[in-house]
């Protein structure tokens, strides 16, 4: 299991191998983890590079799109977090509508624990 800044870190990431990069990492997991969760020094990211680097990058090459659904990404999910993951608290605290939320959400790829 993941712990959340586990999950966080994952996020975070730049992911420049993209999914062979991720699955050599998940990969690594069995001989890294000592324990049950799975912590964020036991990701053993060697070129982490943390979202905002990434997006000062899709600033300059990006569409408007693609830099609002990255920053829709990483606004979210840093509120669903604060939230607890609480889907509803979050969409009060941002005051939109739960499905609204929710459909963001899922076009994100973010779909929440429910």
């Amino acid at each position: 299991m993941f712990t959340a800044d586990a999950l966080a870190t994952l996020r975070e990431y730049g992911w420049p191998g993209n999914v062979r990069e991720l699955r050599s990492v998940v990969g690594r997991l069995p001989a890294l983890c000592d324990g049950v969760e799975v912590e964020p020094h036991h990701l053993a990211l060697s070129d982490y590079r943390p979202r905002s680097t990434q997006l000062d990058e899709l600033v300059r090459t990006g569409t408007l799109k693609e830099v609002h659904a990255m920053f829709d990404r990483w606004f979210l999910a840093r509120v669903l977090k604060e939230c607890g993951g609480n889907v509803s608290e979050a969409a009060r605290r941002l005051k939109v509508n739960r499905k609204m939320l929710v459909n963001r959400l899922q076009e994100l790829g973010l779909v929440p624990g429910e």
